[in-house]
């Protein structure tokens, strides 16, 4: 289980990539092939990581597709997590299962 709040993979882009070398998120779309917004979304938090999105950033920027996936894949976890809505499921007890479905 996660226990602290994984960054989402578009703070790792800004802080990584476009701040140390000055770049806009306008730069970074033009050279990736997508939308300005699509990358100022994605920059500020409100866009997801698409598997689309994960190839042109490996392409583009360097770090695998798996990687920009897995940043998400952690972020959306960690996300689902605060949420608190699977407290009432209970281990399953699959032989039992097995049989009271065999005895019905």
């Amino acid at each position: 289980m996660l226990m602290h709040n994984p960054p989402h993979p578009g703070e790792t882009l800004k802080e990584f990539y476009l701040e140390p070398y000055g770049l806009s998120a306008r730069q970074l779309a033009k050279a990736l092939g997508v939308s300005h917004s699509a990358i100022s979304r994605l920059v500020s938090g409100q866009a997801a990581v698409t598997p689309d999105m994960a190839i042109r950033l490996e392409k583009g920027v360097g770090l695998t597709a798996g990687t920009w996936l897995g940043m998400q894949q952690d972020r959306d976890l960690w996300e689902a997590l605060q949420q608190d809505r699977h407290e009432d499921i209970q281990p399953i007890d699959f032989e039992q299962l097995a049989a009271s479905a065999s005895g019905s």
